[in-house]
């Protein structure tokens, strides 16, 4: 019916319809696991890629995508982790540690001369040798490991395996900046030159 047209409008018509606005949102709201993608998380260049390869629309920039999810405040590159305690004797564990704070241990105080220590793991500390590898790695722990969510270590495989041919597809040579053996310029190579009023007058 005539009737149900749209009035004339300033502006450019819109370009893409609203389902197809609200299943790129609705995308960034599940685990990319949930679309057989290979990775841990989105990012925000896969969000356009997988809206192209699924027949939502045939081309989408990022730039576009990213005002979707910025009108309704979805962040899904934003992830916290929490911790619910499964050990039915938590309390009672917990209570020991809360005493100590007080400096109680078994319903009695500590004397003044007694003292409680606490010492804990440092796993994340290894020795290792920065180099070019470690690039490589830090790739995969961003988009692949974190935040670990695998239900055993062939999931963990299963994604890696997956995550490779997808990866080699739009990689690009690194472009290393840091050399650790190229020998440095002595300071004084640095210094500029003194400027005249810096040198002082010769009287004869």
């Amino acid at each position: 019916m005539a009737g149900l047209g749209d009035r004339q409008r300033s502006g450019r018509p819109r370009g893409f319809a609203a389902e197809v606005v609200a299943e790129v949102k609705a995308m960034a709201c599940e685990p990319p696991s949930a679309r057989a993608v290979p990775l841990a998380r989105w990012i925000r260049r896969s969000w356009p890629r997988r809206a192209v390869t699924e027949g939502l629309t045939v081309s989408v920039s990022a730039a576009t995508v990213r005002r979707w999810l910025a009108d309704d405040a979805i962040k899904p590159w934003q992830h916290r982790s929490w911790i619910f305690p499964r050990d039915p004797d938590f309390a009672v564990k917990a209570a020991r540690v809360l005493d100590l704070y007080q400096r109680i241990w078994d319903g009695a105080a500590l004397g003044a001369d007694e003292y409680a220590i606490s010492a804990d793991e440092k796993s994340q500390l290894q020795a290792l040798s920065r180099c070019h590898p470690e690039v490589v790695f830090s790739v995969i722990q961003r988009k692949v490991v974190k935040p670990a969510d695998f239900t055993d270590l062939d999931a963990l495989a299963q994604r890696l395996t997956a995550f490779e041919p997808r990866y080699n597809a739009a990689a690009k040579p690194f472009d290393w900046t840091f050399h650790p053996r190229r020998p440095r310029r002595p300071a004084l190579a640095n210094r500029r030159p003194p400027r005249r009023a810096d040198i002082p007058a010769v009287t004869t």
